[in-house]
């Protein structure tokens, strides 16, 4: 079973991301912010992180650049899930390593096939 580690400060979108993920047979694991985020990576090792951009302690770009620039976690695909869908967030997300990018509110039919497409292309990588 792949695993996802949500990190997302709105308990409500954090909550229905999960109950959705859950629902695919993945199993999913909640941090509120970056830096909780940091901590549950090491300890869950996920095959998969979904981050929200705009969060306390730690926003989402943070994290993803602490994530790219350890061994044990670069090789993790990440997603970001944000209502900015300002192109110099795109542009900075890609560029900092991001594999797909989820705009606010989501449709649940595009959260799971980007998901499932992110975690195919890294098997075949």
């Amino acid at each position: 079973m792949k695993k996802i580690l949500i990190v997302e400060d709105d308990r409500s979108i954090s909550e229905l991301l999960k109950h959705l993920l859950e629902g695919q047979n993945y199993e999913v694991k909640c941090a509120f912010d970056g830096l909780e985020g940091l901590e549950k990576v090491r300890k869950f090792n996920p095959d998969l992180v979904m981050m929200d951009v705009n969060m306390p302690r730690m926003n989402g770009f943070q994290l993803l650049q602490s994530l790219k620039s350890s061994p044990k976690t670069e090789d993790i695909p990440v997603i970001m899930c944000t209502e900015n869908d300002l192109m110099g967030n795109v542009d900075a997300a890609y560029h900092l390593g991001v594999r797909g990018y989820v705009v606010k509110p989501f449709v649940s039919e595009r959260v799971i096939k980007k998901v499932k497409e992110v975690l195919e292309n890294k098997q075949k990588a």
